[in-house]
């Protein structure tokens, strides 16, 4: 569990030093703290909550990792975890597909998670609205759904 804390913390830290460089609809601040305010809302007590962001951010660690080698899957450290393989599609942001999986994780797993419906919404839109192509959205989306099949929920419930 500690893992993915330190894992959520180095990635904000590396999004807030590279966020000059990424477009703000690519901020994982703005997912992250969404998150958080679905758990504020529906006071989660601390150790949950820890649990809540390592599985929201599990679909995401994959993606990326399945599209950058430097980074090991979770297969390789986390014992019966069954890694996917990434969709026949090269058609897709891994970038956009991770931060639609944090949300849409947290969406399907939070008591009071259909308050990110209209985060997720924001999310398409804002992508829209930067001239990201109708194709590229949805195959994004398609593999973030797709990194949440029910194969590795044994590991979570």
């Amino acid at each position: 569990m500690l893992f993915f804390l330190i894992l959520i913390t180095n990635i904000l830290l590396a999004q807030n030093s590279n966020s000059k460089s990424l477009p703000a609809y690519l901020d994982l601040q703005s997912p992250v703290f969404a998150i958080s305010m679905v758990m504020v809302h529906y006071v989660v007590n601390p150790p949950a909550a820890g649990r809540y962001y390592a599985y929201c951010m599990l679909g995401a660690y994959e993606i990326v990792s399945k599209n950058n080698a430097s980074i090991p899957s979770l297969s390789g450290f986390a014992k019966g975890y069954k890694s996917l393989p990434l969709l026949n599609n090269n058609t897709y942001d891994y970038r956009i597909a991770s931060i639609y999986s944090i949300l849409e994780t947290g969406r399907l797993m939070l008591p009071s998670g259909y308050m990110l419906e209209e985060n997720l919404e924001k999310f398409v839109q804002s992508l829209k609205d930067n001239k990201i192509e109708a194709q590229l959205i949805d195959s994004s989306i398609a593999v973030a759904w797709y990194q949440l099949l029910p194969q590795n929920y044994s590991l979570i419930f």
